[in-house]
């Protein structure tokens, strides 16, 4: 990381790709879940198929906003509060510290309709010193449509889709479901197209580790069994 190292822009990926023979390319399918054309690839979950984005209440969940997202994807229904219930056995309005954000996703949940499932997760992680999970495996995720978790500095979501060179699996370009996110945004990325709402691009320095001066600070894979 884990996400880019920024040594390719997306304006000279552009043209790599266009110095291609249009025959060579592959033909990008609509509800893929990755699609690729001979310089770069797309892993993603497709948003109309993610589903309901859960906005945090109050903003200080966005962590169990999160979780619950994952949740619901993998057929575990439970909104945010029952996941802050769950966790600190009350509904208690506070933010995910370190301990808290790695016991949230290696546990144990009871959802809507009463079934027990487990969470448990490959981590990369600055605030733990965990180096678990790389780009390989955040694409290897995305092809079998799992979602991720992702954190900045202050802030959680769920890495839904990203893009990578073929060549050697950089990650260029990553998009999230974001709970604080309620419309069509870019964040003012040059080029980049609004996604649907509730979801976003990354900015390059939420893609860049915090000890390389970026804000980025855990990424994790969660398997729900």
């Amino acid at each position: 990381m884990v996400l880019a190292t920024q040594t390719v822009t997306r304006r000279e990926l552009i043209r790599m790709s266009g110095a291609m023979a249009a025959a060579t390319m592959v033909p990008t399918p609509v509800l893929s879940e990755e699609s690729c054309n001979p310089v770069q690839c797309s892993a993603y979950i497709p948003s109309g198929q993610f589903g309901h984005i859960q906005q945090p209440l109050p903003s200080v969940w966005c962590w169990a906003a999160t979780i619950a997202m994952i949740c619901n994807w993998h057929g575990c229904r439970m909104d945010q509060s029952s996941v802050v219930r769950q966790c600190f056995g009350a509904y208690v309005n506070a933010p995910a510290d370190p301990f808290t954000l790695i016991n949230s996703i290696n546990r144990s949940y009871i959802d809507d309709a009463g079934r027990s499932f487990t969470l448990s997760s490959k981590v990369w992680s600055v605030l733990h010193g965990v180096t678990n999970l790389n780009n390989l495996g955040i694409i290897g995720e995305l092809k079998q449509r799992k979602p991720l978790v992702v954190c900045n500095t202050s802030h959680m979501m769920a890495l839904v889709g990203v893009s990578y060179l073929r060549a050697n699996g950089e990650i260029y370009e990553a998009w999230v479901a974001d709970p604080a996110v309620y419309g069509p945004v870019t964040h003012g990325i040059p080029g980049m197209q609004p996604l649907a709402p509730g979801f976003r691009y990354l900015m390059p320095t939420e893609m860049t580790p915090a000890p390389a001066g970026g804000a980025l600070m855990f990424v994790a894979a969660v398997d729900v069994v």
